[in-house]
């Protein structure tokens, strides 16, 4: 029996949810399905909210690190989960008569450093598998691989200096690393830890709810694309605003979807008035399930327009729906996407707006283009057949002693 200790101090609302917590919950419920894994989460009380919205099994259990509310301001939040992280850690002892994994499921700060403590506390009788799932961009350079410089943010200052401190202590302390491209892999190869031991996570989906086979006629009241992110500068979906704009010169009345939350929300419905585009795109805000599912049904493509990304996963999401996808040729998207997308240049939205008009002029094109989507998806993203994989991948790395 192996013991897989989860560090996922976080403070997500219920309206949202990292990638990192949506790679953590899926793998657990299928590994803990298996029989053979039993999970003990270390999280903040928001954390177990969360948690048991999508898994519920009796093979999971919950320790809390610490106590939130969720209208609790994150500039606070965060220094005191850390340091309750850190006090937390101090008293955690693992037990040395079972096969211990501790999997942390981020690199901010919350995670890392009470999974490092934990882990030193432990090394003896535990393997640290550390999440680093996507490394923020030079401050001086902003989420563009390039075109015009920004003045950063003092947050995206802090938050590039505080990764910088987690990025040394995961490539010098930890057994392994999970990453999300790779592109990220040669960045934790080293003497202590050779590449088999930095496992590409990518994501999954899941894929039987995304049974959509036939293709939908154009009707009213249908999008013609979806997007679906965080609202934040590396996504790039204030410029899908003007991006959008441009579709609508060529197809009026064309409609957009726009699903998630974030720090720029305010600015994307700002954009949308500015434009006159308050007809055209919907900001439908945090949606999962069922209700996300109903939007990808209603719509011809799915728009993916990050300018700064270690991979993706909520654009497979809208693909095993057999939607097409249209993105930046970044490169961390040339591994994930290798078809049933349309990559275009970065730095140029009017080819962008002009892909989009192609494909929703062309059927032919679209339908060629979404089989391929959804096929990619079901042949290699479910989640059951990743977490298998990784779950071989950790076995056969030597993280289990017992193999």
């Amino acid at each position: 029996m192996v013991e897989l200790h989860i560090v996922d101090n976080s403070h997500q609302d219920s309206r949202t949810m990292s990638g990192g917590e949506r790679i953590a919950i899926e793998l657990t419920r299928n590994w803990v399905g298996s029989g053979n894994v039993e999970v003990v989460v270390h999280g903040s009380n928001l954390t177990e909210s969360l948690w048991r919205r999508y898994v519920e099994d009796p093979g999971i259990s919950f320790s809390e690190i610490s106590n939130l509310n969720e209208d609790e301001s994150l500039r606070y939040s965060y220094p005191k989960r850390v340091f309750q992280g850190i006090r937390y850690a101090f008293g955690l002892n693992m037990n040395p008569e079972v096969e211990n994994l501790l999997y942390t499921a981020s690199d901010f700060w919350p995670d890392s450093l009470p999974g490092l403590i934990i882990y030193l506390r432990n090394r003896d009788y535990c393997r640290w598998i550390a999440g680093f799932f996507m490394f923020a961009p030079n401050p001086l350079k902003g989420f563009r691989e390039n075109g015009p410089w920004r003045l950063p943010s003092v947050r995206a200052l802090i938050y590039w200096a505080s990764q910088q401190l987690a990025y040394h202590v995961v490539r010098r302390f930890a057994d392994a690393v999970f990453v999300t491209s790779e592109p990220d892999v040669d960045r934790f190869v080293s003497l202590k830890r050779a590449r088999e031991k930095v496992i590409v996570i990518r994501g999954g989906v899941d894929v039987p709810s995304a049974d959509r086979l036939d293709e939908v006629d154009n009707v009213e009241g249908e999008y013609d694309a979806v997007f679906v992110g965080r609202f934040h500068p590396q996504k790039g979906v204030v410029e899908l605003i003007d991006i959008w704009g441009m579709v609508c010169q060529e197809i009026p009345g064309a409609r957009l979807a726009l699903i998630g939350v974030g720090p720029l929300e305010e600015e994307v419905r700002g954009r949308i008035s500015s434009l006159g585009l308050d007809g055209e795109i919907d900001v439908l805000g945090f949606l999962d399930g069922e209700p996300k599912h109903e939007v990808f049904r209603k719509s011809k493509l799915i728009l993916h327009p990050a300018l700064y990304d270690s991979g993706g996963m909520a654009a497979a999401e809208g693909m095993a729906f057999g939607l097409p996808g249209v993105s930046y040729d970044l490169l961390a998207l040339r591994t994930y996407y290798p078809r049933g997308m349309a990559k275009v240049p970065l730095g140029h939205p009017e080819e962008f707006a002009g892909t989009i008009v192609g494909l929703l002029n062309n059927q032919e094109e679209r339908d060629s283009l979404g089989r391929q989507a959804r096929e990619l998806i079901t042949r290699e993203w479910s989640w059951d057949i990743q977490a298998d994989r990784i779950w071989n991948s950790i076995s056969s790395a030597g993280l289990l002693k017992d193999d």
